[in-house]
């Protein structure tokens, strides 16, 4: 196999044909997938609490940002999406806007801003005194993770028909 170097920088977007910029989005999806994939491997086995929500949020936020890009690579390309960070109640709340769909609201919000308050601080993935302080079994992700699996089953179901701006 052949070793691809990087040297400089590539100047995306304006390199990238529209297919380019579809096969980009839907390979964030992909990710985002997998990420919900390794998820759903682990959900609920002994000891794994905080590294499964870790991965339901993980696949959120790739989801989610692959939607964006799917609706307009120009304007959510991926340098540009860095600047949502791990925010993910931020970022449903924009993807929502520009989906022209009701904002997380209720209990399922709740939830959401809860867990990104672990998320964005890295809490999930690194271990630290919260570890020995919080059972993550109370940190609630369960409708997360299934709202998460609506939103890849609606992506998939209209992946071909959604086109990108002119």
């Amino acid at each position: 196999m052949a070793k691809v170097e990087l040297r400089g920088t590539m100047r995306l977007p304006e390199m990238l044909t529209d297919h380019g910029k579809r096969a980009i989005a839907l390979s964030m999806i992909a990710r985002g997938q997998d990420f919900q994939n390794a998820a759903d491997a682990l959900r609920g086995r002994s000891g794994s609490g905080y590294v499964w929500r870790y991965l339901v949020c993980q696949a959120v936020e790739l989801i989610v940002k692959g939607c964006l890009q799917l609706r307009d690579f120009d304007t959510y390309s991926t340098r540009k999406l860095r600047s949502f960070h791990h925010r993910l109640l931020i970022l449903a709340d924009h993807c929502s806007d520009v989906y022209g769909v009701p904002r997380p609201r209720g209990e399922f919000r709740e939830e959401l801003r809860y867990i990104t308050s672990f998320y964005e601080r890295h809490e999930l993935r690194y271990a630290s005194g919260l570890d020995i302080f919080v059972d993550p079994n109370t940190i609630p992700c369960d409708r997360l993770s299934r709202r998460l699996r609506a939103l890849v089953r609606l992506v998939l179901r209209h992946r071909n028909s959604w086109e990108l701006p002119d």
